[in-house]
């Protein structure tokens, strides 16, 4: 796995998306006159592994019946197992055009949207799915998506605005505790920060960022700056991203660079 691949699975992991659809799962069709066919074999081809097959028979479903916004749903995400985000997004909003309520659509095209760094338009749709939705994870994955945006623009505040909103809907939602966090620590809350990350680990004991960055946080407040450093560069070393302003007040506290 190179850099970049690992950076993007972090980043993936960062985002709620298991708790609301597999990324490789597709729907089954509904039985729709001629075009049912169509799409139970394009189902039946993605679920193989044969992308290109499942995109040939979405889109025969969808020259049939172009308001057909299943069809364009389940070649979205046969686009999207491709790694075709832009025609993926394409059909999502196919999909939301041929039926605006159709939650998911819009919380697809917000992850890739998010992915591409297309963080406005991932706002519009991430409040689009907190708006429409009626299952509790549906909103809770989205608020939690939402808050990564406003971390990313430095809106740390806002960011835990929609982290609260995420655990008060799942308390369990271990991205948005994690999430919460690093807002924490970019905050210089070290001690609310430590809070999540133990809640996070309570769910998955094995989890790496937070048990570290919990570890850096309690040798920086013990003034043990060299090993706050080897829990530093561990992070570094899987691609975290680890908050600047930490570093900052660690090169300040230590007198040292890297």
């Amino acid at each position: 796995m190179n850099k970049k691949q690992l950076k993007f699975k972090l980043f993936i992991a960062g985002i709620c998306i298991l708790a609301l659809c597999a990324t490789n799962y597709i729907f089954c069709a509904e039985p729709d006159e001629q075009i049912d066919d169509y799409v139970s074999l394009g189902s039946r081809y993605f679920l193989k592994g044969d992308l290109d097959g499942a995109i040939a028979e979405f889109s025969k479903a969808i020259s049939a019946k172009p308001t057909y916004a299943l069809a364009y749903y389940n070649r979205g995400k046969a686009y999207e197992n491709k790694g075709y985000i832009n025609e993926a997004i394409a059909d999502y909003g196919g999909a939301i055009k041929a039926d605006p309520q159709y939650v998911i659509a819009y919380y697809y095209r917000g992850v890739l949207c998010q992915a591409k760094g297309n963080l406005d338009l991932a706002i519009l749709d991430y409040t689009k799915v907190i708006e429409i939705a009626i299952k509790k994870n549906h909103k809770a994955n989205a608020y939690n998506n939402r808050g990564l945006i406003y971390s990313i623009k430095g809106d740390f505040d806002q960011a835990i605005s929609n982290y609260d909103k995420a655990i008060d809907l799942i308390a369990d939602l271990a991205n948005a505790h994690y999430n919460r966090g690093l807002a924490y620590l970019n905050k210089k809350d070290y001690v609310r920060a430590v809070s999540d990350f133990d809640e996070e680990l309570k769910i998955y004991r094995l989890s790496f960022g937070p048990l570290h960055y919990k570890e850096a946080i309690a040798h920086f407040n013990a003034k043990d700056y060299d090993k706050c450093w080897d829990e530093v560069h561990k992070l570094e070393s899987v691609g975290e991203k680890v908050s600047p302003v930490f570093i900052g007040e660690l090169k300040k506290a230590s007198g040292r660079n890297k």
